[in-house]
């Protein structure tokens, strides 16, 4: 990886907190549990404001996704994944989507406090 192609400091950033994110709704995490563990590590990182929260949220969908198998792959791995307790590309996704979730909802919440 050549210098220009390394990631900056607030790409890593973005990507480690929206990993964070995920982990959390993958752990049974509620879009509030979300908020509650992400929010202050936000303000840790000085990312304070609701575009700074949307771009954490945005960066989810650039994380890397579970592999695309056909029915009769994952019907072979299932069982096996299920007693390894790996997580199902389903629930990965639902993590995904309620992680992004909450972190919209903070922002649209950040915005609103900061127009009052």
């Amino acid at each position: 990886m050549s210098v220009a192609e390394a990631p900056n400091e607030r790409t890593v950033t973005l990507e480690g907190l929206a990993s964070l994110a995920v982990t959390v709704a993958e752990m049974g995490g509620t879009p509030e549990d979300v908020m509650a563990k992400v929010g202050p590590c936000l303000l840790k990182f000085g990312l304070v404001t609701g575009d700074d929260v949307r771009a954490v949220a945005a960066t989810i969908a650039r994380l890397p996704q579970p592999l695309n198998e056909s029915a009769d792959v994952r019907e072979r791995r299932d069982p096996i994944e299920r007693m390894l307790g790996v997580t199902s590309p389903e629930d990965a996704l639902v993590a995904s989507l309620t992680a992004r979730e909450a972190l919209q909802s903070l922002a649209a919440a950040i915005d609103g406090a900061s127009s009052e």
